[in-house]
């Protein structure tokens, strides 16, 4: 049976959730699915529809309550829901899911869908309960880590939910060319044989960045040479703080800030160990599997959905947040054995494909959908 979604996401930058929701909306319709995204005016996820030719429509969105913009964009969701004669509406953030109750009130009743990517709590005020247990027809979570977020902090949600992970396209992941990546490494300056340590995230302390920089100087004590490469969407204040580190600890011969790449699979291909130094957050890590998915072993921390994703002595190794030392411990332990590093990168990529693909995401989430439906797809 072929659904109408819709689907509503106010981030601003282009982050986990927004690639999700806009590669949920390209898989659905590949598979003969109708889908449309309304977002931010002029931000990263009506951009990203786009650009990938999905119908969209531009909303204000604001964070804050404004009587006069809410209730543009309340009607504006009615109408998109009527011209689409939608089968059910799919919220990805607190706003939006609040616009979508809104905006089906008086209606004809579909479900509402939210999807929570974070770990942090849901507030147990009256206003969330209705929300939860009287206008939505179920909840995805993006990870356990998420769902022990919700039960924890919202014991009274009697909606029904699931844990759905993000998957990858993996069509977009394919290898480059060896002398596309030969290029790529000559205009990055990295000499014959270097190993490549990557950290893909964006630019902000909860991301640990400046934890990596500190754990670089006893990296380079056992493997000199050791190239970091910073990959991330756009510069922000957090910038001055890790140049300062680099100058303080002597290592900027040894550090590369590349801002957004252009061909992220032969920054990943080019990778011999992937770092995420998060300190918080991480409801999902798109960076961890997208590494994976180019047979990278991961060290990351023990933060949010990051153990479930990267397995302790399998598929990489998990170190406790905020500790410099035990991230060099873990970078060093894999470049000295490239045959164990090897075989924890293969194991990655299986993990990807039997769990994380964009492809086993979306047939969850239509079994979900067609669940709160009531009927068998």
């Amino acid at each position: 049976m072929a659904l109408r979604v819709l689907q509503l996401c106010s981030a601003r930058e282009f982050i986990g959730e927004a690639a999700r929701v806009v590669d949920l909306a390209e898989a659905l319709v590949n598979h003969g699915h109708t889908a449309e995204i309304i977002g931010r005016k002029k931000h990263s996820v009506v951009e990203a529809a786009g650009r990938k030719q999905i119908p969209y429509a531009n909303a204000h969105m604001g964070s804050r309550f404004n009587p006069f913009l809410d209730l543009k964009d309340i009607l504006l969701i009615r109408r998109r829901i009527r011209n689409l004669n939608a089968d059910l509406v799919h919220a990805h953030r607190g706003k939006d899911h609040w616009l979508a109750a809104m905006a089906l009130s008086g209606m004809k009743p579909i479900p509402l869908v939210r999807t929570r990517h974070v770990v942090t709590p849901i507030r147990s005020h009256a206003f969330n309960k209705w929300l939860f247990n009287h206008r939505t027809a179920g909840l995805i979570c993006a990870s356990q880590a998420v769902r022990q977020g919700v039960q924890s902090s919202a014991p009274w949600l009697t909606s029904p939910v699931e844990v759905i992970p993000g998957g990858v396209n993996l069509e977009r992941f394919r290898p480059g060319k060896e002398e596309e990546l030969a290029r790529e490494k000559q205009t990055l300056h990295l000499k014959e044989g270097a190993k490549i340590v990557s950290c893909l995230a964006r630019l902000a302390p909860v991301k640990g960045q400046h934890y990596l920089l500190e754990a670089i100087p006893k990296v380079l004590e056992k493997h000199p040479g050791t190239v970091f490469l910073f990959a991330f969407s756009r510069q922000s204040e957090y910038r001055e703080y890790l140049d300062s580190i680099v100058e303080k600890l002597g290592i900027r011969d040894a550090v590369r800030w590349l801002g957004r790449v252009e061909r992220l699979n032969l920054f990943l291909q080019m990778s011999d160990v992937g770092v995420i130094a998060s300190i918080g957050s991480e409801g999902w890590s798109r960076a961890s599997v997208e590494f994976m998915t180019f047979s990278v072993p991961m060290v990351a921390t023990s933060v949010g959905s990051l153990p479930e994703i990267v397995l302790d002595g399998q598929t990489g190794m998990i170190v406790p947040p905020r500790d410099s030392a035990a991230l060099a411990n873990a970078i060093t332990a894999l470049l000295d054995n490239d045959i164990n590093r090897r075989q924890l990168g293969e194991a990655g990529r299986d993990r990807v494909l039997n769990n994380f693909t964009r492809e086993r995401m979306m047939q969850d989430v239509l079994a979900f959908y067609h669940k709160l439906l009531g009927n068998n797809g």
